[in-house]
């Protein structure tokens, strides 16, 4: 079914792992245990899905890992207008990358996020890709962890801004930032927002919203 998009020739992908007890979630499962870790992670992307789907901003895609069969993608695929799609490639910065590449084959803008950052909302996104739309080449939202909660691309892609960057540590937003500048990629910055990695995190985002 056609929409009027925003954005018409951008892309929202949103990177999912298959809600497997014990696979996701795994620093929140040791202090809350793995079903309720699961639980949560099924909300959460629940929730950023119909946020992505509900803007009305741009086609929405669900890049799976580690393949598109679980019966909850197929829910989501059900309940909302998302296309699913397969992660490929040997680590998260591979997946990544490819997943942009060939998202931007055919789209002129694509943005990328995860599912465990709340405070993405519409105009969240809206920002990103009317950052893109005026001419960045590449647009960033921070987290408060030190990581990065959304990236988005246009143009062609510098598969050397995802390789060898210290994936789930404090370093991954400044490693990457001084990736695009080597390469001489102009890019903008968002508002850092929280993501959910931790019990404390979930705290902290009780206290912002308070």
């Amino acid at each position: 079914m056609s929409r009027d998009w925003r954005f018409p020739s951008a892309r929202i992908l949103i990177f999912a792992k298959a809600p497997v007890l014990g696979q996701v979630k795994t620093r929140l499962a040791e202090e809350m245990g793995a079903e309720e870790a699961t639980s949560l992670y099924r909300q959460l992307l629940e929730t950023m899905v119909a946020k992505a789907c509900n803007s009305a901003l741009a086609p929405v895609e669900l890049w799976c890992f580690p393949d598109v069969h679980h019966e909850f993608f197929r829910y989501l695929q059900g309940r909302y207008a998302v296309s699913l799609h397969v992660q490929a490639g040997v680590d998260l910065g591979e997946r990544m990358s490819w997943a942009l590449q060939s998202t931007l084959l055919s789209a002129e803008l694509a943005i990328l996020i995860g599912s465990d950052c709340p405070g993405i909302d519409a105009p969240y996104l809206e920002r990103a890709l009317h950052a893109l739309h005026k001419g960045d080449e590449v647009v960033v939202g921070p987290a408060l962890d030190g990581g990065y909660v959304l990236i988005g691309w246009r143009g062609k892609i510098r598969p050397r801004i995802f390789s060898g960057i210290p994936w789930s540590t404090p370093d991954v937003l400044s490693r990457s930032l001084e990736r695009l500048e080597e390469e001489g990629v102009a890019f903008s910055l968002l508002t850092p927002l929280q993501d959910i990695d931790r019990v404390e995190d979930l705290s902290a985002l009780v206290h912002q919203e308070a």
